[in-house]
């Protein structure tokens, strides 16, 4: 009886650490940017596979899918006001959440940015990343 409360108790300590490990993974730090016609944009800055990449998060709080485009802008280690140069960005968000928060092959495109989409010209370190000529269309 004693051997089997001791393997029911570790099956019990092993259930409990696989789900605070998955807790953990799912907490990604967003950090706001703004709110606009609705829609709420945040970014995370992390890496791929040794590349500094920004996620973004877009939260529609809409009843209805929206068309939202945008253009990156970056402070990075030259300053502020960087440009990506991928241009312009849409998407098509429907009710709820849409983001990218890790470097998985089945990512929104999108919703990522790479640090080597920022220039051609020089490597760069991204500090802080904003949203810049959002419109959203209902």
């Amino acid at each position: 009886m004693k051997t089997q409360n001791k393997k029911v108790a570790f099956m019990v300590i092993i259930a409990l650490f696989i789900q605070v490990n998955a807790w953990a993974k799912d907490k990604t730090a967003w950090t706001f940017s703004k709110t606009t016609d609705n829609v709420d944009l945040y970014y995370s800055i992390g890496s791929c596979k040794g590349e500094q990449v920004v996620f973004l998060k877009f939260v529609n709080h809409n009843k209805t899918n929206v068309s939202i485009s945008w253009k990156d802008v970056l402070q990075t280690q030259t300053g502020s006001g960087e440009k990506a140069f991928r241009g312009i960005q849409n998407l098509i968000l429907a009710p709820g959440v849409t983001m990218n928060e890790d470097c998985s092959a089945n990512h929104i495109p999108a919703c990522i940015l790479r640090s080597t989409e920022v220039s051609l010209t020089h490597r760069v370190e991204i500090r802080k990343f904003d949203f810049e000529n959002v419109t959203v269309i209902k």
